[in-house]
Formats: structure tokens, sequence, C-alpha cells
């Protein structure tokens, strides 16, 4: 949090690799970078009950006075399939 709070773009990766010789041609990985923000006003109120519907045995980690709810505003996503083939998709607003 004292990282992002300093510097907040940020870039998160999501793969399918299995740790398989066949990841080099079935596996695919997105890496989204972008901007974080931490949620305030109404937002704050509403994202929690959105995820503690899928989450209910966290309520008391969302509900800790020390929890930040952070929402990240992508600008680009890489998409990497079959180890090189790379598009770049940039988001407009």
């Amino acid at each position: 949090y004292a990282n992002i709070s300093r510097n907040p773009r940020i870039a998160m990766v999501v793969d399918t690799r299995s740790n398989r010789e066949a990841d080099f041609h079935q596996a695919a990985a997105v890496t989204a970078t972008g901007v974080v923000k931490e949620m305030v006003g109404p937002q704050k109120k509403r994202f929690p009950k959105l995820y503690l519907t899928k989450h209910p045995y966290l309520k008391e980690f969302v509900s800790s006075p020390t929890c930040a709810l952070l929402r990240m505003d992508v600008e680009t996503n890489y998409v990497v399939r079959q180890f090189q083939n790379v598009m770049e998709l940039h988001i407009k607003k």
C-alpha cells in the first residue's frame, strides 16, 4: 500500500500456465497496465457488498478499518498467446 501510494502506476498479470510443455502452444497471458486508486465515498460502500457476495467468508477482513479497496484503471492490455504472439490493446477513455 505504501508503494502504491507513492507511485500508483501498476501492472497485473493473469495467465493460464500449467507448468507443462504444452504451455508453449496453449497458455495465454494478459498483462494489464494502468493506474490504481483507492475507492472513496459511495464507491467505498458499494463495492465491498459486491465483493462479499462472492467471498462472504472475508467479511471481517473487508470490514477492517485498515483494509483499503483499490480500483485499477487499465490503460493497456498486452495479450500473449502461443509463447510469442503478442497483441497490444489500448483502452480509450
